[in-house]
């Protein structure tokens, strides 16, 4: 069961948002992740996200059926007060999407599969 959908309002640090995404994979079909928060980033100091969260919205702006590249330039591009619209699904288990290739331990240290950038 999914839970609802949820707010969290970030402030852009020296280094952006401070976290990483994957997703939105195979012509944008997938939905986009977080895949790491960077510790002492805007997005860990929140307290707010999760790894496996996923992007609905960045400033009102859907992130569904985008492109990981397409998703990634709205996020760099965003002014710096941002308000992201998050879904968290209950119980959620690594790994978040379809294609997944490595250890549950290799995703949990971010290792070199799939698509990975820090937002700055």
């Amino acid at each position: 069961m999914d839970e609802q959908p949820f707010e969290v309002h970030l402030i852009k640090g020296p280094q952006g948002l401070g976290m990483s995404l994957t997703g939105g994979e195979m012509g944008g079909n997938g939905p986009i992740y977080i895949k790491r928060l960077v510790p002492g980033g805007s997005a860990a100091l929140s307290g707010q996200l999760q790894v496996n969260d996923i992007l609905l919205q960045v400033n009102g702006k859907s992130m569904e059926r985008l492109s990981y590249r397409e998703a990634l330039s709205i996020l760099r591009n965003c002014p710096p007060e941002v308000r992201l619209l998050v879904k968290r699904s209950k119980g959620s288990s690594y790994p978040p999407y379809p294609g997944f290739r490595g250890s549950v331990s290799s995703y949990a240290s971010y290792g070199s599969y799939g698509s990975m950038s820090s937002l700055s």
